[in-house]
C-alpha cells in the first residue's frame, strides 16, 4: 500500500490549494452552518479523488494503441480471477500487497465517504451502481490511454467500494454516531420547518 501512498503530498499539492479556495468561496456566499467534521471530509474526500485521478489515468505509451490491443487482446484480461489466482501463487507477498490489497484498499473511501456525507447516497442501491460503474469507467479509460484493461482490477476495486460502505453501515450501528446522526436530523427538520414559515409569510 505504501507504493500507492508516496505520490499522496504530491497530490495534496495540487488538489487542496484549488479546492479550499473554491470552497471557501462557495461557503463565503451562501454563509451556510459551518460544520469542521463535515469541511474536513468534504476535503479528504477532494484530496482522494484527486489523488485517484493520478494514479489511474497517468498514460502509459509503452503499450500500443487501444484498437491494436482489442484486435490482440494484448495488455487485457477478459477472464475473472485469472490476475488474482496468478498474483496468489508466484507473486509473493510484495506484489499481492500492491496488485491486490492495494486495489482493494484505495477504492474503500468511494464507499465510506458519499453515505456519511450525503443522505442520498445511502441506499444500498445507489452504493451499488457506484461499485459497478466507475471501475468500468475507469478500465474502459485505461484502454485508450495505454494502461493495462483487467476485469480483475474491477472486481477488486467494486469490493472495495462495497467495504468502505460497509463500514459506513456498521459505524453509524455505533451508539455515538447514532446520536449524531439523530442530532443532525432533528436539525434539519427544524430548519425546514423555519424555511417553510418564512416562505407562508
Amino acid at each position: 500500500m505504501l507504493y500507492y501512498l508516496h505520490t499522496l503530498p504530491w497530490a495534496a499539492l495540487w488538489v487542496l490549494p484549488p479546492y479550499a479556495l473554491a470552497r471557501g468561496l462557495w461557503l463565503w456566499r451562501k454563509r451556510p452552518a459551518v460544520r469542521v467534521l463535515r469541511e474536513v471530509l468534504l476535503a479528504a474526500l477532494a484530496l482522494y479523488g484527486g489523488w485517484l485521478a493520478w494514479l489511474v489515468f497517468t498514460p502509459d505509451a509503452l503499450l500500443p494503441d487501444a484498437w491494436q490491443r482489442l484486435a490482440t487482446g494484448y495488455g487485457i484480461n477478459w477472464v475473472p480471477f485469472y490476475t488474482i489466482r496468478r498474483f496468489l501463487a508466484v507473486g509473493g507477498w510484495y506484489f499481492v500487497q500492491v496488485n491486490l490489497v492495494g486495489n482493494v484498499l484505495m477504492f474503500v473511501p468511494l464507499g465510506l465517504c458519499p453515505p456519511l456525507l450525503w443522505r442520498r447516497w445511502r441506499p444500498f442501491w445507489k452504493v451499488l451502481l457506484l461499485a459497478a460503474g466507475v471501475p468500468l469507467c475507469i478500465e474502459a479509460a485505461q484502454l485508450f490511454i495505454g494502461r493495462s484493461v483487467d476485469v480483475d482490477d474491477w472486481i477488486l476495486n467494486f469490493a472495495g467500494i462495497l467495504l468502505g460502505y460497509a463500514l459506513c453501515r456498521l459505524g453509524q450501528l455505533a451508539p455515538p454516531v447514532r446520536r449524531l446522526m439523530a442530532e443532525k436530523a432533528a436539525r434539519s427538520k427544524i430548519e425546514t420547518k423555519s424555511v417553510y414559515k418564512k416562505g407562508n409569510k
